[in-house]
């Protein structure tokens, strides 16, 4: 697990990631660090980008872009016959290139490199939070965090995130923080087993 020597060179991986198997299917957990070096980051790129291959969807611990869908929308080629405003489609061409320069600029995190990645494969994004929520929750906060308020956001983002995943139906990534997977129990990883979702940790 962890870092992978390939040829001569280092090849790092994410350190914690498991697969989810719900009703024969596959999705996958990622646990996050929310701040990290450009060069952990540039190095993680190519394991995220495989991870999402073949995924309906990315559930993020992030705020949400109101714009995302419009956007995304935006960069798949027109269909046969369509009728839109050339001039409105070129400028949300426009708009969805800066918005993904941008992500990739101002990620500092996992989480901020993952929802970038997934814009440019045109994977729909959703939070596991609303921004009202995130907002309450960063406010109830504590150094070092409250477990119980840690369980309490576990709780909640893996109710939200099954009802994603019935609703997708198709492989999902799911990418929260490493506390929220690993060091406070009830984790997300004990209830979706006590959901009945077979959980592995594959890296």
């Amino acid at each position: 697990m962890g870092d992978e020597l390939t040829g001569g060179g280092r090849k790092m991986k994410l350190p914690f990631v498991w697969e989810l198997d719900s009703q024969g299917v596959v999705s996958h957990c990622i646990a996050t660090h929310h701040q990290l070096p450009k060069t952990y980051l540039l190095e993680y790129s190519e394991d995220i980008r495989k991870i999402l291959q073949g995924k309906k969807q990315a559930l993020l611990e992030v705020e949400r872009f109101p714009e995302s869908t419009l956007l995304i929308a935006s960069k798949r080629p027109l269909p046969a016959g369509a009728e839109y405003d050339c001039t409105t489609y070129n400028s949300l061409q426009r708009m969805a290139q800066d918005h993904q320069r941008r992500l990739h600029e101002n990620a500092d995190g996992i989480d901020g490199l993952i929802e970038a990645i997934a814009f440019s494969l045109s994977i729909a994004v959703e939070g596991l939070h609303t921004k009202e929520e995130h907002e309450g929750y960063l406010k109830a906060l504590t150094n070092p965090p409250q477990p119980s308020l840690i369980a309490e956001a576990n709780r909640l983002w893996v109710e939200r995130s099954i009802t994603y995943l019935d609703a997708a139906r198709g492989p999902s990534l799911i990418a929260a923080g490493l506390a929220h997977f690993w060091s406070i129990e009830p984790s997300m990883i004990t209830m979706y087993q006590e959901k009945g979702i077979k959980v592995e940790r594959v890296q």
